[in-house]
């Protein structure tokens, strides 16, 4: 759950990012030309955007809630829950010792989703995790796989991908309701961020510099965090983490849809040719917000 935040990090530079070229003149000049291919641009952003978000979630619900997805991904025969096993009472006394009972083929858990990992999904987990580095790194330094299309798109699309098998696998460890509610919150949250980076007057497009610093402490803190099991092994410390996760990519939503939409009053931009920079550092936002949401609510 930390790979997000390293690949959002990753891709903090100022590549893309216009601070006062000709379409900023133009802007200034009130010029026509310039507003509509910004409109354009912004569509265009957010139409990916779209398409990204309706992938992850979609493949996230149809995982997490879809009984005989959920029986297939969890190498499970039943769509049934392991409540009743041998030497239990119900569901209270549910373990990881006596998960797979009813012949050894129930890894279902009360709550929802797997008990434990299976090969195949720990598989899944490494090999995307793996490949959604590769394309993030490609995008960053290949031109081509950032500007030309169709290479864009279709490293885009892998990058998703892979991402959307990841936060699937996660979400099949922690209470099927939090899902839902963290979804719930996620959406409600960007929505009122986004609108409010696109109505205020204040300017956050020169805040880069702080949020890469706060953002690159808490990657520090996490990595170093991941050798102590007191790190793990204590809510509050747990909670303090994902709250200060809520914090910084809600900073993130806003800062990156003002170098989206541009303006009088924002500083800085995204170039109109970096649609899909945009796309993903917005994507990465709100994917990295509702993971530490989904931190906040679970209780498994």
């Amino acid at each position: 759950m930390r790979q997000s935040d390293a690949e959002r990090s990753a891709f903090m530079g100022d590549g893309g990012l216009d601070s006062g070229g000709i379409d900023k003149q133009w802007h200034k000049g009130g010029d026509p030309v310039y507003k509509a291919m910004r409109n354009g641009f912004v569509r265009k952003v957010y139409g990916i955007l779209t398409a990204q978000l309706f992938m992850t979630f979609g493949m996230i619900f149809v995982v997490v809630f879809v009984g005989p997805v959920k029986k297939w991904a969890c190498d499970s025969t039943s769509t049934d829950a392991c409540c009743g096993a041998q030497g239990t009472t119900g569901c209270e006394s549910f373990s990881a010792a006596n998960m797979r009972s009813h012949g050894g083929t129930c890894n279902l858990h009360p709550s929802g989703g797997c008990e434990v990992p299976t090969d195949s999904l720990q598989s899944a987990l490494t090999a995307s995790c793996v490949i959604s580095i590769v394309f993030i790194f490609g995008i960053i330094c290949c031109e081509s796989c950032s500007r030309q299309v169709p290479t864009n798109y279709l490293a885009l699309f892998g990058f998703t991908l892979c991402e959307s098998i990841m936060l699937s696998v996660v979400c099949l460890f922690v209470n099927s309701s939090a899902v839902g509610l963290a979804a719930a919150m996620t959406a409600l949250v960007t929505a009122g961020l986004t609108a409010y980076a696109c109505t205020t007057k204040s300017d956050f497009t020169g805040m880069g510099g702080y949020l890469f610093a706060a953002l690159l402490t808490m990657v520090v803190c996490g990595f170093v965090g991941s050798f102590f099991s007191a790190f793990y092994q204590t809510e509050w410390i747990q909670n303090l983490y994902a709250g200060a996760g809520c914090l910084i990519f809600s900073m993130y939503i806003v800062y990156d849809t003002q170098l989206i939409v541009g303006g009088d009053h924002h500083k800085y931009e995204f170039s109109v040719d970096d649609y899909v920079f945009a796309a993903l550092n917005i994507y990465l936002d709100i994917v990295n917000l509702f993971i530490y949401i989904l931190q906040l609510l679970n209780d498994r």
